[in-house]
C-alpha cells in the first residue's frame, strides 16, 4: 500500500486493526491473539519479579488503550506481609527479584482473582491478571492451572 503513513494509521486505529511493524511483531501478536484467552475489561493487574517488566507492561497496557488500577488497601495489606519490605503491592506488583515462584506465580495471582477485585464495580476492579504478559483470567479456577 502507498500513502501517507499517519492517513493508514488512522484507518487502523478506527477499524481496530492492530498494526505491527516487523515479521517479529507479527509472530508475537498472533501467538498472543491465537493462545491467550479474551479480556473480559479493560482494567489489568500485573505481577512481576522486577520493576523492568512491570514499567513495560504497564507502558504497553496504556499503548493498548488499557488501564493499571492501583489495587485496594485492603488488598494490598493481604499482600505485603508476603513479599519484601521494599517490593510495591499496588499495581504492578513488583517483587523486586524476590525468588520464591509459588508467590509470584501462584499464591499472589489467586490472591488477587479471589480478592473480589475483579467483581467490584470500582475503579480499583481487575478485569485480567497479567504474570510477565501471560493471562490470568480472573476468577477462572486457580493460577497453577494457567501454568
Amino acid at each position: 500500500m502507498a500513502g501517507p503513513d499517519f492517513l493508514y494509521e488512522g484507518i487502523f486505529k478506527q477499524a481496530g486493526i492492530i498494526r505491527v511493524h516487523s515479521i517479529e511483531d507479527l509472530y508475537s501478536h498472533g501467538w498472543a491473539l491465537s493462545t491467550q484467552p479474551p479480556l473480559q475489561g479493560k482494567r489489568i493487574g500485573i505481577v512481576t519479579n522486577s520493576g523492568g517488566p512491570g514499567t513495560a507492561i504497564s507502558h504497553n497496557v496504556d499503548l493498548g488503550g488499557l488501564e493499571v488500577p492501583r489495587y485496594s488497601e485492603e488488598l494490598q495489606s493481604q499482600i505485603r506481609p508476603l513479599i519484601p519490605p521494599h517490593a510495591s503491592s499496588a499495581n504492578p506488583i513488583d517483587l523486586t527479584f524476590y525468588l520464591d515462584m509459588q508467590i509470584l506465580s501462584t499464591v499472589i495471582p489467586e490472591m488477587i482473582m479471589r480478592s473480589g477485585e475483579s467483581g467490584r464495580p470500582d475503579p480499583a476492579r481487575c478485569d485480567d491478571v497479567r504474570f510477565h504478559e501471560r493471562s490470568l483470567p480472573p476468577c477462572a479456577g486457580t493460577a497453577e492451572q494457567h501454568f
